[in-house]
């Protein structure tokens, strides 16, 4: 017999799979069913498996196998398969409550997801119960159920019952496996209110009403049709009956009434009406409007789709192709369908009728019971007439019928599906040869490409006919149109692009559905192989050991840029190693500047280091695949020291310090170096050590045996001397050891006040300053010394003994003053007072300390008096002795002016000698005398006050003075209050103002009197007087003159929102106000709200706010249309109590874009890239993870700002297109241009342009701005273009070239000489080539005389070459791009003329065009006259007298401009 073979068609899931066993294997009891772990268990287990023998069909075939535990493995383990219960829609934790599976020795289960839920899904969160950690699980473990991270979420779908099936698995060494049903039931909402349908009827008849004229449904799954209930509020043109008892209203029914026919509805009255109705399913409730249309009878087609068959073939007719509706109360049965003409080529047959048809009725279709025969044929169309009918009203109507070959329900065939290769930031054709799906018998117009997943990194664009590829234009602003469908045609067209757009990608695609109309091809993907504009490759890394070779691994160098994984073929070294070698193995010491990407995969390269003592060293290299370079990738290499180096002292100095002190060792005193060992591997290692040991600086009392260099330089190894105590501070002590002979010494206490003589005292007592010396007993003349002898000692230090310090003592080294009495002296203004100074102290201490016999003293002024004079007798002194003041001879004089005080500056001399003693000073206080009258400043005292505002009164407005009174005494007392406004003072600390009739001049300065104003705007007055108290007052009066309030305000600047956010803070920038009354009284109100926002004060949407809110920033607009750009709103500005309001005041609202705006300088006539350092929305791209748009709202005026993509491929095209709409990413790819036209003549320096944009993202508002920038002439960078010279047009005499050329076609820099010279040398080359015309004029005439003036002049310079003409400078030369002659070459001559000989002067006629015309034409190639003569200005010929030569005379002398030559 035959083998059988049994093939496992799918494993099984608690199982081990095997490949395959045949029927002897069965037969021998060879197959076994063991699970992976010990079941605690039933396991359910399906096995499929394919049968197969030699000569036979394989067979599919199913095993189920039921794994049943003992009894004691279901006991040992505790399950808990609780059911979960969720609300429809939510989520719920799987807690350990609903599902725990425990057994003893197991500590952690792992539960896989077997057969998911259907109606939902499980989430694991984490340990925040945050952020989902695993979305849609297939596992989830025992600890995460037991923190209860396990979540189920329904799909919001109408079930009562989910499910998930899995198994629980431990660790194997525990063998433990649970296979288990987890249930979930669900809680629904009856969250779905009904939705309603319609309904017609004859006028005055009867209708059933039924559920095809009125339902409302219900998506919740258990609301059943009767539970839908109607109830009817009121019916204006008919009546509700019950059907089976016409007689018998109806105010409530049901859904499964009227699917039931148990509804009548009796029209009476108007034609039109609406009947309420209120409808319920039980726990929603909806209000619905029943139209109630009557007319007359009528019968119309509802429904006429058509019908598509297959040839040959046939395909029913159901009313989802064809239906009727009518008014009349009829059944299906009753609308009867007339065939009257066709259908042509097949018929129509009922089932179970074999004959053709030519009636059927609406019954018919909706039991799908009619059908259409296709016969066969060349025709693939047809149709039949026919007519419906009820009762006696008929519609007439046309059914269509297309026939397809039956190729069309044959599967559609993928021919082409090639991968395209495009370069980043170009374009590539879909065409048939890399993407065509066909059929043999379907033409390409009618196989559609139905576009269901762009492409993520570009777009697809169609090529509208009649394009250009090599120059694009394209006029059409508009945003690029979306590809969704095209079809094969298009492709075998080749006008499909794919526009790459988007940098720094390797891979793109889009999924399409292809169709016919009726067999599809799903899901077909088109794949890019994008091409990056640059390669990288990733760095690499090296480790060898100093002076050693390594082998460079195959591997160092991997190629990032997937696109050129492979297809780098070399590498050239741009960074040699700086200690080592880039080595082949074969050839060692030879320094490689490139190797191949072969010798590196073969292990031939090696790193060869030089064996110094670098750490680190690298070399750089690019990679070649063809002519791509990539950027540079560096290859460090980590040396491995080696440790052959000894170690050598650099620093052993030694130190000095304190017996019995401790010393931090620096690498200044010990210092050693090893250039192969860090400083924390160099270690010291203490041999022996003398009066002390080495200790840590953080533990000195612990020795140490070894320590590092490392260690030293961080200063933490000191040394401790044998002595050292740590308590112990070190202190200066003196001690007093013959103490001072004419005085003290004294020790301050602390605190002050009861000092001690010092005997012992410290350094730190003399820093603080409380040792002092004080003089006690009394010398002979005018100066002695004292002395003091002490001993100085300090811990660990040797004594100063009988150490003597000097102390000078004199009369001239101040203190005197203390023994100088000072008693102020006080006189009368005017008045005349003596002085005396008690000097008796000063005498008596002279006498007896200083042993000075009869002393005398002399006082020198040392300031003159401000305000007086010393006088002995008449005569006015500075100086004056003791005994001229003891006599009563010094006077002090005062001046008289009202002043207070005066200071009388003495120094005190010894005479004779005039040792000076010290200095004094003597007070004198004036006594004032009301002498003089005041004096009202202010002659005619007034203020300005703004209408209701208040204004305090200043002593700029009201001034009395009176140099003998104070401000407090001058008294103003209101005799006639004003007529309008009251008089106030205002206390400054509290801010309260009380009404006053009297006030002083004091109150004035202070600023406390304030007028308020309140009433009509005019002038008024108050009547007061002024009083010093003494004199007699003055009367005047007080005029105030009345302001009407001035309010003026303006909008500022727009209120600028950061796109991204929506609120923005409104302050005085945006509303500028200038008004006469205290600015915080200004009001707004919004009169015109926002369109797209809203104004908020202090947090609450407002209209009105102060200007006090606008000060403290408490206005803020919020946006809420998060769809605009901008906008705008109005506010009225008011003063409470006067003024006019200011209404209209517009305020604009702005978004600034999210992006930076650079620098841009486009020179003319050029074209320039618009890149990232122009317009950068990286920012706005990464905040929102789009790709950001602009919109060009209005364009530049000197230029055009284009998309230039070029293509991919060796045959290189451009396409160009003006464009008003770009995206970030375009410009990211570099093909974004702004191309710029020619500057007029007039435009020397540049001209100013700008365009505003709007700038859009996926998840924000739009955002307005604008890059202004500057367009640089042509010159601008010295360029001047080449003349083109044709080969067929060679030039006659070819001159010297211009210093800086026009050579090779290339645009080269010219130089630029200044407007004299250039003058100059016009000049003079003028003035030669005119000499030189004139003499060939007059030989012409004296050759030729007589002849007409018509005839050309010839010259018999025979054997000279043409003399050159001038031409103008190369500044006022044109500079097209393009060639245009303007004549042929072989012009015949003019009628009436002679043609000209070889040997005479050649004059070429040029016509006069202006600049515009040539610059914005082809290029001139005699643009560069074709005459020896080198590039210089000439002078203008207009000046001169043409009589003489033989040419007509011009009426007119326009000036020469570029290319115009006089002949």
């Amino acid at each position: 017999s035959r083998a059988k073979v049994f093939m496992l068609a799918k494993s099984p899931i608690f199982a081990r799979s095997g490949d395959g066993f045949t029927q002897q294997d069965l037969e021998a009891g060879r197959l076994r069913y063991r699970l992976h772990r010990k079941a605690y268990s039933h396991v359910r287990e399906r096995l499929t498996s394919t049968v197969g023998a030699q000569d036979c069909d394989t067979r599919v075939g199913h095993v189920s196998l039921l794994h049943v535990p003992s009894a004691t493995n279901r006991t040992r383990c505790a399950a808990t398969l609780d059911a979960l219960q969720v609300a429809e829609g939510g989520r719920q934790a799987v807690l350990r409550s609903h599902l725990h599976l425990e057994t003893a020795g197991i500590t952690e289960l792992v539960y896989n997801v077997t057969h998911g839920p259907h109606h939902g899904r499980l989430d694991v969160m984490d340990v925040g119960l945050v952020t989902v950690l695993r979305r849609a699980t297939t596992y989830f473990s025992s600890r995460e159920l037991l923190t209860e991270r396990v979540f189920y979420v329904h799909d919001d779908s109408e079930t009562r019952r989910d499910a998930f099936h899995f198994v629980a698995l431990s660790s194997e060494e525990e063998d433990f496996q649970y296979v288990g049903v987890f249930h979930v039931d669900v809680l629904l909402k009856n969250d779905n209110t009904p939705v309603r349908a319609v309904f017609h009827i004859v006028s005055g008849g009867e209708k059933l009403l039924t559920g095809r004229d009125l339902r409302y449904s219900d998506a919740d799954i258990d609301t059943q049709p009767s539970d839908i209930v109607y109830t009817r509020r009121g019916i204006p043109n008919g009546g509700i009956y019950k059907a089976s008892d016409p007689t018998v209203p109806l105010f409530e029914f049901s859904q499964d009434d009227l699917d039931h026919n148990r509804v009548l509805f009796r029209h009476e009255g108007e034609e039109y009406g609406k009947v309420g109705l209120w409808i319920t399913d039980g726990q929603f409730y909806a209000n619905g409007i029943l139209e109630v249309k009557a007319s007359p009878p009528f019968v119309q087609v509802a429904n006429n789709t058509g019908l598509v068959v297959q040839h040959g073939g046939a395909a029913m007719l159901t009313i989802a192709n064809l239906s009727a509706d009518t008014n009349l109360n009829i059944w299906d049965d009753k609308l009867v369908y007339e065939v009257l003409e066709g259908p042509h080529y097949g018929h129509l047959q009922l089932e179970h009728e074999p004959e053709a048809l030519r009636q059927f009725t609406q019954l018919d279709l909706e039991n799908a019971l009619l059908t259409y025969h296709h016969e066969g044929g060349a025709f693939y169309n047809d149709e039949f007439h026919f007519r419906v009918g009820a009762s006696d009203t008929t519609a007439d109507g046309k059914f269509g019928i297309r026939v397809f070959p039956s190729s069309y329900w044959e599967p559609l065939i993928v021919a082409t599906n090639r991968t395209l290769h495009v370069e980043e930031s170009t374009s590539v054709a879909v065409t048939a040869a890399s993407l065509k799906v066909m059929h043999p018998q379907i033409p390409a117009t009618d196989i559609t490409y139905i576009i269901t997943e762009p492409p993520v990194f570009g777009y697809l664009e169609i090529e509208p006919v009649g394009d250009i590829h090599s120059d694009q234009t394209d006029t059409d602003d508009s945003r690029p149109n979306i590809v969704n469908v095209f079809e094969q045609a298009l492709l075998n067209e080749g006008r499909l692009y794919y526009i790459q757009s988007t940098a720094n990608k390797t891979h793109d695609q889009f999924v399409v559905d292809v169709t016919n109309g009726i067999s599809w091809l799903r899901n077909l993907i088109v794949r890019f192989i994008i091409v990056p504009e640059w390669m990288y490759i990733s760095n690499g890394e090296l480790q060898v050991i100093e002076g050693g070779t390594i082998t460079l691994p195959a591997n160092l160098l991997p190629v990032l840029t997937e696109y050129y994984r492979g297809r780098v073929t070399e590498f050239r070294v741009l960074k040699l190693p700086k200690s080592g070698v880039l080595q082949l193995s074969r050839e060692p010491g030879q320094q490689l500047q490139k190797f191949t990407t072969t010798q590196l995969k073969s292990g031939l390269l090696q790193y060869q280091h030089d064996g110094s003592e670098t750490l680190e060293d690298q070399f750089v290299v690019i990679g070649l695949a063809g002519e791509k370079k990539s950027a540079p990738a560096t290859v460090k290499i980590i040396v491995s020291p080696v440790n052959d180096e000894p170690p050598y002292i650099m620093n052993n100095t030694g130190m000095r310090m304190w017996e019995g002190a401790l010393k931090i060792i620096t690498n200044l005193h010990l210092a050693a170096v090893d250039k192969d060992t860090p400083p924390e591997n160099l270690t010291f290692a203490v041999a022996s050590v003398r009066s002390g040991y080495l200790a840590t600086v953080s533990k000195p009392s612990i020795s140490i045996q070894k320590f590092t260099q490392e260690q030293i330089d961080r200063k933490l190894i000191a040394f401790v001397h044998k002595d050292y105590n740590l308590p112990t501070a070190r202190s200066v002590t003196y001690t007093v050891t013959s103490p001072p002979a004419l005085g003290r010494l004294w020790l301050e206490s602390s605190p002050p006040g009861n000092p001690q003589e010092a005997v012992n005292f410290t350094q730190r007592d003399v820093n603080n300053s409380l040792v002092y010396y004080e003089h006690t007993h009394p010398f002979f003349g005018l100066s002695t010394n004292d002395s003091l002898v002490f001993d100085v000692r300090a811990d660990f230090a040797e004594p100063l003994l009988d150490q003597s310090m000097i102390i000078d003592i004199s009369i001239v080294s101040g203190g005197l003053d203390q023994f100088l009495v000072m008693t102020p002296l006080e006189v009368d203004e005017g008045g005349i007072i003596k002085i005396y100074l008690n000097t008796t102290r000063v005498l008596e201490f002279l006498e007896t300390q200083a042993d000075v016999e009869s002393p005398s003293l002399l006082m020198v002024l040392t300031s003159p008096l401000q305000h007086g004079e010393l006088h002995v007798g008449d005569n006015n002194i500075t100086s004056f002795t003791q005994a001229q003041m003891d006599a009563g001879e010094v006077e002090y004089h005062h001046d008289h002016s009202d002043t207070l005080q005066d200071d009388l500056q003495l120094s005190l001399l010894l005479e004779p000698g005039d040792i000076m003693l010290c200095n004094a000073s003597l007070p004198i206080y004036i006594t004032p005398i009301n002498d003089q009258p005041f004096r009202l400043v202010t002659q005619a005292p007034h203020i300005s006050v703004v209408q209701g505002q208040t204004k305090p009164i200043t002593k700029s407005d009201l001034l009395t003075e009176d140099p003998d009174t104070q401000p407090e005494e001058i008294t103003y007392f209101v005799i006639t209050g004003p007529s309008q406004g009251r008089l106030t003072y205002r206390n400054s600390s509290t801010n309260e103002s009380i009404m006053i009739v009297k006030f002083t001049q004091a109150d004035i300065n202070a600023g406390n009197v304030v007028y308020e104003h309140s009433g009509r705007l005019q002038p008024t007055t108050f009547y007061f007087r002024v009083w010093d108290g003494h004199f007699n007052p003055e009367y005047t009066v007080f005029n105030i003159h009345v302001l009407p309030v001035m309010l003026n305000v303006t909008a500022g600047a727009p209120i600028k929102l950061q796109q991204g956010s929506s609120v923005a803070v409104i302050t005085q920038e945006h509303l500028i106000s200038v008004t006469n009354v205290p600015i915080e009284e200004v009001h707004y109100n919004v009169s015109y709200l926002p369109r797209h926002g809203s104004i908020y004060v202090n947090n609450a949407a407002a209209t009105e706010f102060t200007q006090v809110d606008l000060d403290n920033r408490r206005v803020i607009y919020m946006q809420t249309d998060m769809t605009t750009a901008s906008d705008t709103f109005e506010v009225s500005a008011w003063v409470p109590g006067g003024g006019i309001p200011v209404m209209g005041i517009e305020v604009n609202v702005s978004v600034e874009p999210f992006m930076k705006i650079g620098n841009f300088s486009p020179i003319a006539g050029t074209k320039t890239r618009i890149t990232l350092d122009v317009l950068d929305a990286t920012p706005l791209a990464k905040l929102t993870n789009s790709n950001p748009n602009y919109q060009v709202l209005r364009r530049p005026r000197h230029g055009k700002i284009k998309k230039i993509i070029r293509s991919t491929g060796e045959k290189r095209t451009v396409r160009e297109r003006d464009v008003i709409h770009f995206s970030h990413e375009e410009i990211k790819s570099g093909v974004i241009y702004y191309v710029v036209r020619r500057l007029p003549d007039q435009e020397t320096d540049g001209a100013d342009d700008s365009f505003p944009f709007l700038l859009a993202a996926s998840i924000f508002q739009p955002a307005l701005g604008e890059l202004k920038f500057r367009v640089r002439p042509e010159h601008a960078n010295d360029i001047s273009p080449i003349p083109t010279v044709s080969a067929a047009h060679p030039p006659r005499n070819a001159g010297p070239r211009s210093p800086e050329g026009h050579e090779g076609g290339l645009t080269v820099a010219s130089p630029n000489m200044s407007n004299d010279y250039v003058m100059i040398v016009s000049m003079v080359l003028g003035v030669v080539i005119l000499a030189i015309l004139v003499i060939v004029v007059v030989k012409c005439r004296s050759v030729h005389m007589g002849r007409e003036e018509t005839r050309t002049c010839k010259s018999d310079l025979s054997g000279m070459p043409p003399v050159p003409l001038p031409r103008p400078p190369d500044d006022l030369q044109a500079t097209s791009p393009h060639p245009k002659r303007f004549a042929p070459p072989n012009t015949s001559p003019t009628p009436g003329t002679t043609p000209t000989p070889t040997a005479m002067l050649q004059c070429k006629v040029i016509p006069l065009e202006p600049v515009e015309s040539v610059a914005s034409s082809e290029p001139d190639l005699n643009s560069r006259y074709p005459y020896g003569v080198p590039d210089e200005p000439t002078e203008d010929w207009s000046s001169y007298d043409t009589s003489e030569l033989a040419y007509p005379p011009r009426t007119t002398n326009p000036m020469l401009r570029r290319n115009q030559y006089w002949v």
